[in-house]
């Protein structure tokens, strides 16, 4: 004879076939979720970040210990600036008269928030450089030339909604809507430009494991707003097939080691553009 239990494991498995089939295909964007957990990259947020470290120049060395954005464009640009340091505009077009920057071999570009007041006539014997400075948003940010011995890629991770299990993650948990619908969130490795191509929406990006604050926002939103049930009404007094809730399930991970940064391989250590970056930024200058 069937225990409770199974009755109970038995009859929400028909009810959620029978609540997807009425509810038919659903977006996997178009499903609600917090505004703190919206996934929205602009800019060179999307870009890599990579950490800057060791630097000993007398003033690029206050980049030292800092996190920035890695600048792929194919080319660099200076604004010209008259003698009253006033940057210079064409007079037909207004826009900027620009020159190009040379990147010099062994090195890379750079954007940081921090502006380090580089005198004018400094030149550093590494290579080192200041390019020009973007706003965006109504914020300054400054475009530098190091070498990349200095420059340490950051790993990030992103929180991710999926229809599908994924191959690869460091945690993931089988959700049922009360759509009937399966819903798998993951905790995978972060890459701008996979997660534009991707079967899955991102939700949170951060160089930590720990999305536990971003799993109770979400539980609370969608608890309360009907897209989830309340976790302890689908718990089972006994395990049925090693099922001890109905409508979540925790996977095993099949990604263990994480580190933020590995110091032991800087950019110059990988190559170039050994790792997979998104060089759209989208920024202008101004």
């Amino acid at each position: 004879m069937a225990t409770l239990d199974e009755i109970f494991a038995r009859e929400f498995r028909q009810t959620c076939q029978k609540r997807e089939a009425i509810t038919g295909a659903i977006n996997l964007n178009a499903i609600s979720v917090p505004p703190e957990l919206s996934g929205v990259q602009r800019g060179f947020e999307k870009m890599t970040k990579v950490r800057l470290k060791g630097i000993t120049d007398e003033y690029y060395s206050r980049l030292t210990d800092s996190d920035v954005f890695l600048w792929l464009r194919p080319h660099l640009m200076r604004r010209t600036f008259d003698c009253e340091g006033r940057f210079i505009r064409d007079t037909e077009t207004n826009k900027y008269i620009t020159k190009d920057v040379t990147l010099p071999n062994g090195c890379c570009a750079v954007i940081s928030d921090k502006g380090i007041g580089v005198p004018l006539k400094y030149s550093s014997k590494e290579g080192f450089d200041y390019v020009d400075f973007v706003t965006v948003n109504g914020k300054r940010y400054f475009v530098y030339i190091v070498p990349k011995q200095y420059a340490y890629k950051m790993s990030e991770l992103c929180l991710v909604l999926s229809f599908n299990r994924l191959r690869s993650f460091y945690s993931s948990m089988e959700l049922k809507l009360m759509s009937g619908h399966t819903l798998y969130l993951s905790v995978v490795p972060y890459s701008p430009r996979r997660a534009e191509n991707s079967n899955y929406r991102v939700l949170k990006v951060k160089a930590s494991r720990d999305f536990s604050a971003e799993w109770q926002l979400l539980y609370n939103y969608w608890v309360s707003s009907g897209v989830l049930y309340p976790r302890e009404m689908c718990e089972l007094s006994m395990p049925v097939r090693d099922i001890t809730n109905v409508a979540y399930r925790d996977l095993n991970p099949t990604l263990e080691e994480y580190q933020i940064y590995d110091y032991t391989k800087s950019l110059k250590d990988t190559g170039n553009d050994s790792f997979d970056i998104d060089d759209e930024g989208g920024l202008t200058s101004g």
